[in-house]
């Protein structure tokens, strides 16, 4: 047991296993850089294993999805998954279940489809976004609740709502957007 190590930095140990990873129970663990590990999965016990996370870099890896206990990262500040090309959707949405502290999420060339419908309202503390080179065609309307997002990447999506248009013209343009839809539903 390695209960006060607090930083671990894993990143471009290609032959690190799942089981290696299983084995590290760290509750004082706050930062850990995983990123390039050609890492599959982390382990299913993860948000049980590292309570006090605040920092995860699991950029570059072969990740597809995250386990059901990582909504336990309740501490969770910054998430980088970049370039894990084959994240599916549920990903997203075990990071919207429960990272509540999370202000940076990266998911740059994730192949994302959809985020939750919900996604603004389980996230309100995002300053910085990074969706751009995935496949949305979509944002939620609950995206207008992540009032504190100030960084936002969409490019590279085939966005249809907003449209391409909007999105390009920046934040203020889709908080717009969505302003207008809630006004015609009301």
């Amino acid at each position: 047991r390695l209960t006060k190590l607090e930083f671990l930095c894993i990143t471009g140990c290609r032959s690190i296993t799942v089981s290696a990873i299983s084995v590290v129970t760290c509750s004082a663990l706050t930062r850990l850089d995983a990123k390039e590990c050609s890492l599959r999965a982390l382990p299913d016990d993860f948000g049980n294993q590292v309570p006090s996370l605040k920092y995860l870099n699991c950029a570059k890896n072969c990740l597809t999805a995250l386990p059901r206990s990582f909504n336990r990262l309740t501490k969770l500040e910054f998430l980088s998954m970049r370039s894990c090309g084959s994240v599916t959707d549920q990903a997203i949405e075990a990071v919207a279940a429960g990272c509540f502290s999370l202000t940076y999420l990266n998911v740059y060339g994730c192949n994302l489809t959809a985020l939750p419908e919900d996604f603004g309202e389980r996230l309100p503390n995002l300053k910085q976004l990074d969706l751009g080179n995935n496949s949305l065609t979509a944002l939620p309307p609950s995206f207008n609740q992540l009032t504190r997002l100030t960084k936002l990447n969409l490019s590279g999506n085939p966005l249809q709502e907003p449209p391409v248009e909007i999105a390009k013209k920046g934040l203020d343009a889709i908080r717009r957007y969505f302003d207008e839809i809630a006004k015609g539903a009301t």
